[in-house]
This record gives C-alpha cells, sequence and structure tokens, in this order.
C-alpha cells in the first residue's frame, strides 16, 4: 500500500496593525450551504427594519450581495462598541463545515472587520485575505481548521 506524505503546513497569519475584530456569523444556516464555503468579504450593515431585532446587524456577501446571516446577540454589544457608531463595516472572513457529534454536517462562519487610516486597514485586509486563501488550499479539514483557528486572534 502507498501511504501519502503528511502534508506540510507552514502558513503564518500577519497579525492586524490597525484595530481588528472577529464575530461569528450567526443563523448563517438559514442562508448559506455548502456551496459557500471558503473565503468571503462585505459588510456588516445596520439593520434597523428587521422585524424580530430592530438593533440586527446584517453580514452581507459583496460580490453576490448574499445575506449570510447576522452578528448574533450575545457579541452585538462587543460589536457595537468596536464599531464606534458606524452604520457600515467592511470584513473579511471564511465559512466552514463541521460535522456535530451526532453526525449532522453544519456550517459555521466567522468575519474579521478593522479600524484604522484606510490604508492601513486595507492592508490588514488583504493580508487576512492572502492568508485565508492560503489556509483553504489545505486539503485536509484538520489541518486546514488549525490554520484557520489563527484568523481569530488579535
Amino acid at each position: 500500500a502507498v501511504t501519502e506524505e503528511p502534508e506540510v503546513v507552514e502558513i503564518e497569519r500577519i497579525f492586524p496593525e490597525s484595530k481588528s475584530e472577529w464575530f461569528r456569523i450567526a443563523g448563517i444556516s438559514h442562508h448559506c450551504s455548502r456551496r459557500d464555503i471558503g473565503m468571503i468579504s462585505g459588510e456588516m450593515i445596520d439593520d434597523p427594519k428587521n422585524q424580530h431585532d430592530r438593533d440586527a446587524v446584517m453580514i452581507v456577501e459583496a460580490n453576490r450581495t448574499q445575506l449570510l446571516g447576522y452578528i448574533g446577540r450575545e457579541e452585538k454589544n462587543a460589536y457595537r462598541k468596536f464599531a464606534d457608531g458606524r452604520k457600515r463595516m467592511p470584513f473579511v472572513g471564511f465559512i466552514e463545515e463541521y460535522i456535530t457529534e451526532d453526525g449532522r454536517a453544519c456550517l459555521f462562519g466567522v468575519v474579521r472587520s478593522y479600524l484604522g487610516d484606510e490604508e492601513t486597514v486595507q492592508k490588514d485586509a488583504n493580508n487576512d485575505w492572502e492568508f485565508l486563501e492560503k489556509a483553504f488550499r489545505i486539503r485536509s479539514y484538520e489541518k486546514r481548521m488549525e490554520v484557520l483557528d489563527q484568523f481569530k486572534y488579535r
């Protein structure tokens, strides 16, 4: 039997120079499917017309203007503090699949937004985008998740 060489993963994330924060995408399973797995970018937008929560913040993917989900209730105060009155915040992030203990496939997503001068914010978002692009080339789910976990820090 032929055994495969273990996948070597050496991807290091460049930490943002601007102020940045990450948030989980709540309600993702209502708006996305497996075809949405991968890297995402877009805006987090206040949604005062939301019939369930007038303080809701939508997470909208830029290219398709697709609603991916919302900032969860438990993270909304941290988001509001971070956004500092802004009604729209850009983000980069990813959607991935996981299997629950009872064997069901579920989606989760994470977005990161940045605050600072335009040039630094753009540089930080581009660096994270390149990091995510490399991470999604990793074939092994476990190794990819190990690497993607770095996206949540700093």
